[in-house]
């Protein structure tokens, strides 16, 4: 087809390049020229997706057609805009047919649609800390739950306890190293770039459980009487849990940081405390030492019991069980004696007589025992009588020595000393015995008391020789006569039988 131009090739304008141009004089046209149609591509879309309210661009492409291009689009939602780069805002998610229509210059028209997938914006549903409360040290996991937008999510962590580093997870686990509060949130942002920040989430960092004290008052005391043990928890989770071990018979473990009991056996027990807080941090105590004794029971005791009168009295009170320092008294102590404030006391009675003598114990925890002890004081020993009987005898003969006494603390005991010889002596006030040696003897007697005082007396004993009556005869003529005085007995036995045989 041939080519037409104006009578003015100075105002030819190339407003189509399809191998031959076409002067424009006045907007009037070459008669016989077809030009190809515009065509329309799909509208391009920068991004894959788009999220609801974020702003999306789109770009229109047509070949084909006379210039200039006029350009329309409709999103599907009732919205319009014109350009050949538009920008679009969607209030809803869903899929939505975004089309272009594109009209040249010869008012020919062409149009393309392409589908757009329009997400929800990205929103947290939760986010969470277990547990929200931590110790020093323990670890807290940190986890976020999100819908919308593009799933392929980026994520920084915020405010987050020293120790706990930000981690691009839907989770992170981690063990705080400083105490305090910290407000952690977490921002997400999509592949399409639209980010959210969750709210702020407390996390308690407590410092560990400690015990600053853990006491026992009395830490020793008597059987029967109330123990208090105090302790003094700092630190940790929530409500702290307290356990006692080793508590001595009679006392039983309270979930409380005071406990009173009363020991109800003796013994040494060292006891100690668990604290535990709500995430089963546990710490425990140095153990305490605490004794528990028996009651005090006194005990009186003489070196000796009895006494006489100028000796030395020596009494010792002595304790069994109780608990330290104990305190001393006596009463009823003989006449002479003072009192004492120590477990010792020594005196010179200045009466006789037998006296109860009483020592009172107190412990420290405030019990008392009392002790008795019989305290006898006598008159010096003295040897009143001593006598021998007969005073004088003859050998062979028995002579029978006796002691008596006043005063003195019993038991006595007796000796004699320089008896005659075949005499021994013997531990009694009455000593038998029969000498074997004549002569004149001075015998000594020594009693001796309990308290070790002892009396002496003295005496002479004669030991005569045998008697002698009538000449002295040696053993054969003894034997001689003997012999005869027993034949005329013989003799008159046998005359005296005969005369009754025979009869009158």
């Amino acid at each position: 087809m041939p080519l037409a131009f104006s009578s003015n090739p100075s105002q030819v304008q190339p407003f189509y390049s399809h191998g031959a141009y076409e002067a424009v004089d006045a907007y009037e046209f070459v008669t016989g020229f077809q030009p190809p149609p515009v065509q329309v591509s799909r509208p391009i879309l920068r991004t894959v997706s788009v999220d609801v309210d974020q702003l999306a661009s789109f770009t229109c492409n047509a070949t084909g057609g006379i210039l200039p291009f006029t350009y329309s689009w409709t999103f599907g939602d009732g919205s319009v805009a014109t350009g050949q780069n538009v920008t679009h805002t969607f209030s809803l998610p869903g899929t939505v047919d975004v089309q272009c229509t594109v009209i040249d210059s010869l008012q020919t028209t062409s149009q393309n649609a392409t589908s757009i997938l329009v997400l929800s914006d990205p929103s947290i549903n939760l986010l969470t800390a277990n547990p929200t409360s931590v110790d020093l040290g323990q670890t807290v996991t940190l986890a976020v739950e999100a819908t919308g937008g593009s799933t392929d999510y980026t994520y920084e962590w915020m405010n987050l306890p020293p120790g706990c580093n930000s981690e691009n997870t839907a989770s992170i686990s981690c063990q705080p190293t400083t105490t305090g509060i910290f407000e952690v949130a977490v921002n997400i942002t999509d592949s399409n770039g639209f980010s959210v920040t969750s709210g702020n989430l407390a996390i308690n960092v407590y410092p560990d459980p400690t015990l600053t004290s853990f006491t026992a008052s009395p830490s020793g005391l008597d059987e029967g009487q109330t123990i208090e043990f105090a302790a003094s928890p700092f630190g940790g989770v929530g409500d702290l849990s307290l356990v006692y071990y080793n508590l001595p018979t009679g006392c039983e473990s309270v979930n409380s940081t005071n406990l009173a009991c009363s020991p109800a056996a003796a013994g040494t027990y060292q006891v100690t405390v668990t604290v535990t807080d709500s995430n089963g941090f546990t710490i425990s105590s140095s153990p305490v030492m605490i004794t528990v004794n028996p009651d005090p029971t006194a005990n009186i005791i003489a070196s000796p019991p009895s006494i006489d009168l100028g000796q030395t009295l020596a009494v010792t009170l002595l304790v069994h069980g109780g608990t330290g320092p104990f305190s001393y008294s006596f009463t009823m102590l003989p006449p002479g004696c003072g009192t004492s404030t120590s477990p010792e006391l020594s005196c010179t009675p200045s009466a006789l007589g037998n006296y109860t003598v009483e020592g009172f114990v107190s412990d420290a925890t405030g019990q008392t025992s009392i002790g008795y002890l019989s305290v006898t004081v006598n008159s010096v020993i003295r040897i009143s009588t001593f006598t021998t009987s007969p005073e004088s005898v003859d050998l062979g003969e028995e002579v029978t020595l006796a002691v008596s006494t006043t005063g003195g603390a019993g038991p006595l005991t007796y000796s004699y000393s320089d008896l005659p010889t075949g005499c021994l002596s013997a531990d009694s006030p009455t000593l038998h015995c029969t000498p074997s040696t004549s002569g004149t003897y001075l015998v000594k007697a020594t009693v001796t008391d309990h308290a070790g005082k002892n009396a002496t007396s003295s005496l002479n004993i004669t030991v005569l020789p045998a008697r002698v009556i009538g000449p002295s005869l040696n053993q054969e003529e003894l034997l001689v006569g003997g012999i005869i005085t027993s034949l005329i007995a013989i003799s008159l036995v046998t005359m005296v039988l005969s005369k009754r045989r025979r009869g009158p």
